[in-house]
């Protein structure tokens, strides 16, 4: 990445929340330690297997001949795709360990812990039920497919928001919702903390980069810089859990 050329970071120009998420995730030295050591496991599994996760397991445990549909367990020479599965992904946001040199995040790599949605419609005989209770932030309604259909959807839509708004005053924390879009504002104070992130990885000193990432602060360059890892080292405390749930 050339962290001194804006040009190079255009790419993320219509990420959303998350895949900004993900650049700085990809770009922590935790998150980096944690890929290199399930990478080091991987390596050392048999080849004609590939990595599941152990459901109460910190790490990746547990092999599996049968990959889900769409997902590269196997090859990790293409690091666009290829994605190790281990719940100590959790705590990023994400239910695989994902290359960091990946730019885009694999859509696949979402770990919602909280659900957005309240009703799922499921095909399902019940002989005197609407719909039937799986847990407080999800109901499954029954669609009856010998009866007329439009009539049961707009029923259930009715009774969905009815229940959403309930939830949204009684429960607010499991209906959150929030925009995938990102202020110009945002992309262009982000992308100076990529700027800073990848300048400190390239081993440049601090006043280098800091003067050439803050020309107009000059004298205070190398203070701004500061400000901004002190920003930066904030966001992080959470593991990016802001961008990602």
């Amino acid at each position: 990445m050339q962290w001194d050329n804006l040009k190079s970071y255009s790419y993320t120009n219509n990420h959303s929340v998350r895949e900004w998420g993900w650049e700085f995730i990809r770009r922590n030295s935790r998150y980096k330690n944690e890929w290199n050591k399930a990478f080091e496991k991987f390596k050392k599994t048999p080849t004609n297997q590939v990595l599941m996760p152990y459901l109460l397991a910190p790490d990746v445990s547990q092999y599996s001949t049968s990959p889900p549909c769409g997902i590269n367990l196997i090859d990790p020479s293409n690091i666009d795709t290829f994605i190790i599965p281990s719940n100590g992904a959790m705590k990023w946001g994400l239910r695989y360990y994902q290359s960091p040199e990946t730019k885009k995040l694999n859509p696949e790599n979402f770990y919602f812990i909280k659900s957005h949605h309240v009703g799922e419609f499921d095909q399902k005989e019940s002989p005197d039920s609407l719909s039937v209770a799986a847990d407080e932030h999800t109901v499954t309604f029954i669609i009856d497919l010998k009866k007329p259909i439009t009539a049961q959807i707009n029923k259930i839509y009715k009774e969905a928001l009815d229940l959403q708004t309930q939830l949204r005053t009684d429960r607010p924390d499991l209906v959150t919702f929030r925009s995938e879009k990102v202020s110009l504002k945002d992309q262009k104070l982000w992308i100076i903390y990529l700027q800073c992130l990848d300048a400190k990885t390239a081993g440049i000193k601090r006043a280098d980069a800091a003067l050439k990432i803050f020309p107009a602060a000059s004298q205070g360059s190398v203070q701004k810089w500061d400000e901004t890892m002190k920003q930066i080292s904030k966001i992080a405390k959470n593991n990016y859990r802001q961008f990602m749930d």
